[in-house]
């Protein structure tokens, strides 16, 4: 794994223009805590790390890189994600960083029921239980259909109807 320092990097990303630039939505993943990212082994050798850039918001894209929270590694997934969380957000055209926190145990719970127990929960499967609904400007949340089961107790809203 290495870093990459170089200087037209900062072209390689572009601004979506879905979050404003707050203290909120800037880059706070420093360099140190992409060192920590290298060694926890979450990602695959050949993977290339780009050095912390102020500038950058959770909503910039680029064709060469992939941003990501820091979350979705702290509850033990690696990269490539899992194929349900990768469908989910390829179905629902959001960036990793949009979906609140509350989100990403739902998808790992049901990743995880999904390959211990041979279980085939995919997006349709979730849609019919949770919705998608803002939360702040461009952020997303899994809320609960009114009167559908609760797959997952303790990380969505509206559990206890």
């Amino acid at each position: 794994m290495s870093h990459s320092t170089s200087s037209s990097e900062s072209s390689d990303f572009f601004d979506q223009n879905i979050l404003p630039y707050t203290d909120q939505n800037a880059c706070t993943f420093d360099d140190d805590h992409i060192e920590v990212m290298q060694l926890s082994r979450a990602f695959p050798e050949e993977t290339i790390f780009r050095r912390y850039d102020p500038a950058l918001k959770a909503d910039h894209s680029s064709t060469k890189w992939v941003c990501f929270p820091e979350y979705p590694f702290s509850l033990g997934l690696f990269f490539p994600f899992p194929t349900l969380i990768s469908e989910f957000f390829r179905i629902t055209r959001l960036c990793y960083p949009q979906l609140m926190p509350m989100g990403w145990p739902l998808l790992v719970t049901l990743h995880k029921l999904n390959h211990k127990y041979g279980l085939m929960i995919g997006v349709p499967e979730i849609s019919s239980v949770y919705q998608l609904r803002t939360h702040g400007y461009s952020l997303f949340l899994l809320q609960r259909r009114t009167g559908a089961p609760v797959l997952v107790h303790g990380v969505t809203m509206n559990e206890d109807e």
